[in-house]
């Protein structure tokens, strides 16, 4: 896996979930939060939705927001807990790569926050090649 240094505009993609955290946290509710950078350069934001029956992770909030405004690529995801950077999970890895499998993905490690690509993090995908592939 490469790992690749976060340039100004991913610093700002790790910054807004972090600040989606501050200023949305409802502490039985919301764990994480996701923001995700689409082709036009704009920020999505998502929250962790949790309920009784069902929980909606902050990727997937993200990525429905940014679609919902009409948005076809996605370029790079962030997501966070209140205190530190957070890997996507597998369901999540499966819906990135579906939607965007060239995006980025920016993940903690021991040197800190670095990029890598969906594919590195989901190397063989479940339903493969996305419809979508950014376009």
């Amino acid at each position: 896996m490469q790992y690749r240094e976060l340039n100004g505009s991913d610093r700002e993609l790790v910054d807004a979930a972090f600040e989606a955290i501050r200023r949305n946290h409802w502490p039985d509710h919301h764990h994480v939060r996701a923001a995700v950078r689409a082709g036009s350069g704009k920020v999505y934001v998502g929250v962790h939705l949790e309920s009784p029956g069902v929980d909606v992770c902050a990727e997937w909030s993200a990525v429905g927001s940014a679609a919902a405004a009409g948005e076809r690529e996605l370029t790079c995801i962030a997501a966070s807990s209140r205190t530190a950077l957070m890997s996507p999970c597998g369901i999540c890895r499966e819906l990135l790569h579906y939607f965007s499998p060239q995006m980025d993905v920016i993940v903690p490690t021991d040197e800190g926050p670095r990029k890598v690509k969906i594919t590195d993090l989901l190397p063989i995908p479940y339903a493969d090649p996305s419809p979508h592939n950014g376009q």
